[in-house]
């Protein structure tokens, strides 16, 4: 059964979205700004876990708050973003998901549909189309590399590779007012607030067959044959039957219940207001009722449009069963269905989706549902676990389906960012708290032209007007 949901927050058929899918639109580049290698001891107000997208995000907005000297990033990774690029590439997405008014970039700063029209000259035509359908405020769908860009541009205009350390966080344990992150090296990071925005992993299913992961950076289309299966419904599937399609080859295609289709990963009304009041009403109970039906992975409508004609030309093949194995029949993969029906493909890929990435070792334990950390639906921090806050994914119990998409970034620090600044706000900062940074195309500047000053500074400055 195909179910195929049409509610778009657009006018426009969406036919006016094929030709970014299908025009040959550059991959996204993965660029190596080094994280910094930590000191045996590093001391710091604010400790953000995950140097991914979200993280990025809410280390830009810290400096937007006049706190650009009171946080580090952390991860285990040596480049920013590492993962999230790498499975872009790896899977060949060109289109992102999320629409041009979704994006990383505080207040302020500069969106990601004012840096294509800053590139223009840059982009394909089918990225410029897109851009259009932007400024009139129709559904649009940014190209991955002009993304990825905009992310690089946010991390160099406010300095976070200075702030930036590789840094494997293993035990997280309390220390008087103190967390202490420790790493398997004997390193520690003091912090008075930590924020883990660590993202989501592979999930793979465990066959005995040699399986090609597609978000393995080392994934390519290589030679193996004219039928390759796929497992899996949602949007990783979708890019990647698309990339082997055009590679000259036929898919089989195993959908463990129904092929889904829609807009987002997850209904618009978890973004809006009244959406996100219902979800809050709800126990925790319901809550992760809500979250594993709107968790089902989907492919995007210009996917069913084009599976469609990949159908009718027997391009694609879909067999509705669970898969039960996969394993090797020579050099051919045997992939064993639930009804006992058995398959040959040259190579099947393993698009089964994500899962949250595994938190360290946190003393006391935090409080969990459903392996969902238990949250302040106000803050976002543990209820257990006093200036623990949780971003992204591990969000989701008190953020909602949002959590897990890009503008869910965005919602987790309506929340979480007000209530860290308000606990490290001493008075001298207080004093200057309504100079707040802001910055546009790289450059620094603060309101009323003055840099952010202590208070001190402040004192300074008007006994100096005053004489």
């Amino acid at each position: 059964m195909i179910r195929y949901n049409k509610r778009c927050d657009s006018v426009w058929p969406i036919e006016l979205g094929l030709d970014v899918f299908t025009e040959a639109i550059k991959l996204p580049e993965q660029k190596y700004i080094p994280l910094r290698h930590a000191p045996s001891v590093v001391d710091t107000r604010v400790a953000i876990v995950g140097a991914g997208p979200t993280g990025i995000s809410l280390a830009a907005r810290l400096w937007h708050m006049g706190l650009g000297d009171s946080f580090v990033l952390l991860d285990e990774r040596t480049t920013f973003a590492e993962s999230f690029v790498s499975r872009l590439i790896a899977v060949g997405q060109h289109v992102m998901r999320s629409p041009y008014h979704h994006h990383l970039a505080p207040d302020g700063d500069i969106t990601l549909a004012a840096f294509g029209r800053l590139h223009w000259s840059e982009l394909a035509a089918s990225e410029r189309r897109q851009l259009d359908l932007a400024r009139l405020s129709e559904r649009s769908l940014p190209s991955a590399r002009l993304f990825v860009d905009h992310m690089y541009h946010i991390i160099s205009a406010h300095h976070l590779a200075r702030s930036a350390f590789q840094f494997r966080v293993t035990d997280v344990h309390r220390d008087g007012q103190y967390w202490m992150l420790c790493d398997d090296q004997n390193r520690v990071v003091r912090a008075e607030s930590v924020v883990f925005a660590m993202g989501q992993i592979s999930s793979m299913t465990s066959w005995t067959g040699t399986l090609i992961d597609p978000l393995s950076p080392n994934t390519s289309s290589g030679n193996h044959g004219n039928l390759v299966g796929v497992v899996g419904a949602g949007n990783t599937a979708g890019h990647v039957i698309l990339n082997e399609v055009r590679a000259g080859y036929r898919v089989l295609w195993f959908v463990r219940e129904d092929e889904r289709y829609s807009c987002t990963d997850v209904p618009h009304r978890f973004f809006r207001d009244e959406g996100i009041a219902d979800y809050l009403r709800q126990p925790l109970s319901l809550r992760r009722k809500v979250l594993q039906e709107a968790f089902l992975g989907s492919c995007m409508p210009e996917h069913y449009r084009l599976f469609k004609a990949f159908k009718a030309h027997n391009l694609v093949t879909v067999v509705n069963k669970p898969v039960v194995n996969v394993a090797q029949a020579r050099d051919l993969q045997k992939v064993i269905c639930s009804d006992s029906r058995v398959y040959l493909c040259s190579h099947v890929y393993n698009a089964t989706g994500l899962k949250p990435s595994p938190l360290p070792r946190i003393m006391p334990d935090i409080a969990t549902a459903g392996g969902y950390p238990v949250l302040h639906d106000t803050t976002l921090e543990s209820v257990t676990a006093p200036n623990i806050f949780f971003a992204g994914i591990h969000s989701a119990l008190s953020l909602g389906p949002a959590s897990k998409l890009i503008d869910g970034t965005r919602l987790a620090a309506e929340r979480i960012l007000p209530a860290i600044r308000s606990r490290l706000l001493t008075d001298s900062i207080a004093t200057s708290s309504h100079n707040y940074k802001f910055a546009i195309f790289g450059r620094m500047h603060a309101i009323g032209g003055m840099d952010v000053k202590t208070g001190e500074d402040l004192d300074e400055t008007i006994a100096a007007t005053r004489s």
